[in-house]
């Protein structure tokens, strides 16, 4: 915090600044001017919070002084001294609004009382403030959400533009901001995205997501301003340059706000087959392309997966290939089809893949696809799933007959608490110790380590799917109590089952 003093008189002025105790105060510096021009000069150049001046200075007058301050700094608090209590330089000192008047010659104590009471009233001015600003940002995301997420209600809408001052009439452009990865300087994402808009359009911001945020920008009728406020948009790129943006078509009412989201989504989507790009306007949209995938396409091309799974897996990898290909020349179809479409192939995988394969760290599908940037990332992932649920299906057609039996029982019965290498046996009807021997011969583990690795390996799914509590977990993969499952997956995982499934949302 910054105080002036403006005094003709040396002696009071040093004397001062010698004298009080600032830093206790809470006054970082103090800045002194010999007449009220100087001081003028001054406040202009170093906007104080706090101005200590005496009335009869020359070349200005401190009262002269004070008038321009309250144009120059209307914020900075007065603090009057003068030798000279005549009523007209009460009234006028009233007039001016200041906190205190000193007479001289002043004393170090009164100063520092006068100080404390300005400090004091600063401190109530500041809070009134933040709460008038929060109640303002609260407004505007209320704004924000009835116009996003709805239904619109005009009426409501009005009286929340009253509130924040955000147009009621107009045109409007939505955009969506996705993030891609977080640099240091971005960390703040709702607030970069508003202080640029802030400088030059009225603007919604709505956090929807650590990485995502939508955008709502209020600008003139006409085509031009229109315009204007697209590139506008799209200027974010240069401050954000790990975010791709999403620019929707314009919208002519608040009830339209909402098109014109759907519309930029559409467009921020598009970077999922356009990797390389990062500014997507709705209107720069290729018409007539490809018709796509419809959702019976799609509907079709599951049907083939469940085909191929169960009579040729071998040619998944290349299946998976072919159809990404069609994808991305069509550009379609949209990303939610292709990770519903691909989530629900990776089940259809896991489920026919042997316990030990699902429990080898796949992730959990929907989240994994979720988290891909692209359609070549999709890919990616699909192919490794494939790869490994091959390479399970043919490790397990070279064990032995009754190697392949216990995977299978396994695989049908780990979730029941009460399944041990003894009641595989009895199924088996086959003596325990020689099925033990057998076993960790020809699938290098034990009987009882494999069950252990299938409910961790289950465990670890669910985990990261964050679907499902803990006790849940616990039951699903064949443990007697949650207590009990914690104790395992830490010595199996080094994790405490809270902590694993926190580790998606780093």
């Amino acid at each position: 915090m910054q105080l002036l003093i403006a005094d003709d008189d040396d002696y009071t002025r040093e004397g001062l600044i010698d004298t009080l105790p600032w830093a206790r105060l809470g006054i970082a510096r103090v800045i002194q001017a010999r007449d009220g021009v100087e001081a003028a000069r001054l406040a202009a150049q170093t906007r104080p919070e706090i101005v200590l001046t005496d009335i009869r200075m020359p070349r200005l007058s401190g009262l002269e002084f004070a008038e321009q301050l309250i144009r120059i700094c209307p914020d900075s608090q007065l603090l009057f001294m003068s030798g000279y209590m005549e009523v007209d330089y009460l009234k006028r000192a009233i007039k001016l609004a200041a906190v205190d008047f000193i007479e001289k010659p002043v004393k170090p104590s009164e100063v520092e009382r006068a100080i404390l009471k300005t400090l004091a009233q600063l401190r109530e001015r500041q809070e009134r403030q933040m709460i008038r600003a929060e109640n303002v940002i609260l407004q505007q995301q209320r704004l924000a959400e009835l116009l996003l997420q709805g239904p619109f209600e005009p009426a409501q809408a009005s009286r929340l533009c009253d509130a924040t001052g955000f147009p009621a009439a107009g045109s409007y452009i939505a955009a969506v901001l996705e993030r891609r990865s977080a640099a240091p300087q971005e960390t703040a994402l709702r607030e970069t995205v508003a202080g640029h808009l802030g400088t030059r359009y009225a603007a919604l911001v709505r956090q929807t997501g650590p990485k995502r945020v939508q955008v709502v920008a209020a600008c003139g009728a006409g085509a031009r301003e229109a315009s204007r406020l697209v590139d506008w948009l799209a200027a974010l790129a240069e401050h954000l340059p790990s975010c791709t943006i999403g620019i929707g078509s314009c919208a002519a009412g608040l009830s339209e706000v909402r098109a014109s989201c759907a519309a930029a989504q559409q467009a921020a989507d598009r970077s999922f087959y356009e990797p390389g790009s990062r500014v997507f306007r709705q209107m720069d949209a290729v018409a007539g392309t490809a018709a796509g995938t419809t959702a019976a396409g799609t509907s079709g091309l599951l049907a083939e997966c469940y085909r191929l799974l169960d009579e040729a897996p071998e040619q998944l990898p290349d299946w998976l290939a072919a159809v990404c290909k069609r994808f991305n020349e069509c550009r379609s179809p949209a990303r939610p089809e292709v990770e519903a479409l691909f989530a629900a192939c990776a089940d259809a995988i896991l489920s026919r893949s042997p316990a030990h394969a699902r429990s080898s760290g796949a992730d959990a599908p929907r989240d994994a696809l979720r988290a891909c940037r692209s359609i070549g990332d999709a890919e990616t992932y699909m192919r490794e799933l494939a790869r490994r649920h091959d390479e399970a299906m043919r490790q397990a057609a070279s064990y032995s007959r009754h190697v392949r039996e216990v995977l299978r029982y396994v695989a049908q019965h780990y979730t029941d608490p009460a399944l041990d290498l003894a009641r595989i046996a009895r199924h088996m009807q086959r003596s325990a110790a020689h099925l033990s021997v057998v076993f960790r011969q020809e699938a290098g583990t034990t009987i009882r380590q494999h069950i252990n690795d299938c409910r961790i390996g289950e465990a670890k799914r669910l985990l990261l799917s964050e679907r499902y509590k803990v006790h849940e977990i616990a039951e699903l993969c064949g443990y007697a109590s949650a207590s009990y499952f914690a104790k395992a997956f830490k010595s199996a995982t080094g994790f405490a089952p809270a902590d694993f499934k926190g580790r998606r949302k780093k």
